[in-house]
């Protein structure tokens, strides 16, 4: 009988940690829907992040029906604090014309909150 409730427990403490775990470091994203089908390729900018080019992707959950799910989609967790500003544009890696018009999007940062203070042992 002592087993089958430590096993429980344990069931239960790996529940509860995985469940922490997972919202605990879930970053916030930039989207953008992608309703062009000849773009296969998002190309990312902005003073406050490194310039990258990423594949769209289709997400079921952060898409648009309306774009058949297809996302461009950035981890902004490692912005900076206070304002952002980061460009998105589409591109055809087929195509020679090169990239679209860059769309501007503004975010803000905020501060996290301050550390807990005054700790102490009380009886």
């Amino acid at each position: 009988m002592r087993t089958i409730w430590l096993g429980i427990i344990c069931l239960l403490v790996m529940l509860a940690t995985t469940v922490l775990v997972t919202s605990a470091y879930a970053a916030p994203f930039v989207v953008g829907d992608v309703c062009a089908a000849a773009c296969d390729r998002c190309v990312w900018d902005g003073a406050d992040l490194t310039p990258s080019v990423s594949n769209v992707v289709v997400d079921a959950v952060r898409g648009s029906a309306a774009c058949a799910n297809r996302i461009c989609i950035r981890d902004v967790s490692a912005a900076i604090v206070g304002a952002n500003n980061i460009t998105l544009a589409c591109r055809d890696s087929t195509s020679v014309w090169g990239d679209s018009v860059a769309v501007p999007f503004s975010y803000v940062r905020t501060a996290p909150p301050a550390a807990p203070g005054a700790m102490r042992v009380v009886p």
